[in-house]
């Protein structure tokens, strides 16, 4: 385990007070695809959900993208395998 909760505190609350602590945060990160970028990373490191948190965070990023009037990013199906295992490595 990496860290320990705290006593009294959920997982759940955990990541919903991280989730909103990087959306404020992300307001300091400059528009664009660098915030888009650091939404995708958020979303994924995070982990909120059981499933589909890589194509929530790919959600977030595009949604960022198309706001500032950005090429959206496509990850076609053939590639998906390929985007999952450099998505893991750290």
């Amino acid at each position: 385990m990496l860290f320990r909760v705290a006593e009294g505190v959920s997982r759940p609350a955990l990541v919903r007070g991280t989730l909103i602590e990087g959306s404020e945060l992300a307001r300091s990160v400059p528009e664009g695809l660098p915030r888009a970028i650091y939404l995708a990373f958020l979303v994924s490191e995070v982990h909120p959900f059981a499933d589909g948190n890589g194509r929530i965070s790919r959600l977030v990023m595009n949604a960022e993208l198309s706001r500032t009037g950005e090429a959206r990013i496509i990850i076609p199906t053939l590639f998906h395998e390929e985007y999952v295992i450099s998505a893991r490595l750290r």
